[in-house]
């Protein structure tokens, strides 16, 4: 009588193997947690109770302060607070997110139906190195005589950018190689703030950057202003 013969993978052994150690283990700990409790309440020893981790339930957002000597890897997020000390690798930072010791960059939309308007604000107590104002044209200005556009504050009107009818078009250049439709620049297009001062001007105290579209019966124009400035106190 032939004798049947089973044969199991190699594989299968192995789960198997597992499974039984697995279980021999679990089967141990509990023998062991058992006597150890038995033991206990024989002799009256106090039980022992587990050891909580007094951080784990306070979730990430419990933390108001993270020190560390050094830090290796990306941080993907928002940061909120100082970072003080040397950062390598690169940093981005959001046109009209003001930062402190960092350079800044805001920006605001103005068009032909609003003549006047404030782009940027200096409050009482800051200090701000304005390095450059830009202007980014988007829309030819059109008027039945020329228009006209000037950047400054309450003591100089077109201390930053003086533009001319001809310069507040989509495709004027500054210049061989300028980008066309951006404008401040060169010292034809810089009011005296910049032009004078190797493009540095300094603001201590309250102040608003403004600007003035000037023209008979406009008719379209718009553009974007851009302040690039380091505020330092």
């Amino acid at each position: 009588m032939n004798k049947l013969k089973l044969k199991i993978p190699e594989a299968q052994k192995q789960q198997l193997y597992q499974a039984i150690v697995t279980l021999f283990t679990v089967a141990l700990g509990i023998v062991l947690t058992l006597g150890s409790q038995f033991l206990s309440d024989g002799f009256g020893l106090p039980a022992e109770s587990p050891v909580a981790d007094p951080l784990l339930g306070l979730g990430t957002t419990h933390f108001t302060d993270i020190a560390a000597d050094s830090f290796t890897g990306a941080v993907t997020g928002a940061v909120t607070g100082n970072v003080t000390g040397d950062l390598t690798g690169n940093v981005t930072s959001a046109i009209n997110t003001e930062n402190i010791g960092l350079p800044t960059v805001i920006s605001s939309d103005i068009a032909f139906g609003t003549l006047t308007g404030t782009v940027a604000t200096i409050a009482a107590d800051e200090v701000w190195l304005v390095h450059s104002v830009f202007v980014s044209v988007t829309t030819n200005f059109d008027a039945t005589g020329d228009a006209a556009l000037i950047i400054g504050d309450g003591d100089d009107t077109d201390g930053f950018i003086v533009l001319a009818d001809a310069e507040l078009q989509v495709a004027d250049t500054e210049g061989t190689g300028f980008a066309p439709g951006w404008q401040g620049m060169t010292a034809a297009t810089l009011g005296a703030y910049l032009d004078l001062n190797h493009n540095v001007f300094i603001y201590a105290g309250a102040e608003t950057i403004d600007y003035t579209i000037s023209g008979t019966s406009l008719t379209a124009g718009a553009a974007t202003v851009y302040v690039w400035y380091t505020r330092i106190q």
